[in-house]
C-alpha cells in the first residue's frame, strides 16, 4: 500500500495515529494508523504538520487541563 496524504491526526491512550488516504483507494477507506506505521511517510507528515501545526504530533503533547 502507498501513502498519498495525511489527512489528520490524534493521540489516543498516548499513542500518536495519522488519518491516511491511500493512493488508488477511495475516502471511505481512509484508515488510523500509528505514527510507527509510517516511516516511509516522513515527508507527508511534515508536509501535514507544516499545514496544520496546531494538530498533536510526535514529542509535542498538549498540556493538562486544570478544572
Amino acid at each position: 500500500y502507498e501513502v498519498e496524504d495525511i489527512i489528520d491526526s490524534k493521540r489516543t491512550r498516548k499513542k500518536l495515529y495519522y488519518l491516511v488516504h491511500w493512493k488508488g483507494y477511495n475516502i471511505q477507506e481512509q484508515t488510523w494508523e500509528p505514527a510507527e506505521n509510517l516511516e516511509n511517510s516522513r515527508e507527508l507528515i511534515e508536509r501535514f504538520h507544516k499545514g496544520n501545526p496546531e494538530k498533536p504530533r510526535r514529542g509535542r503533547r498538549r498540556p493538562l487541563r486544570r478544572r
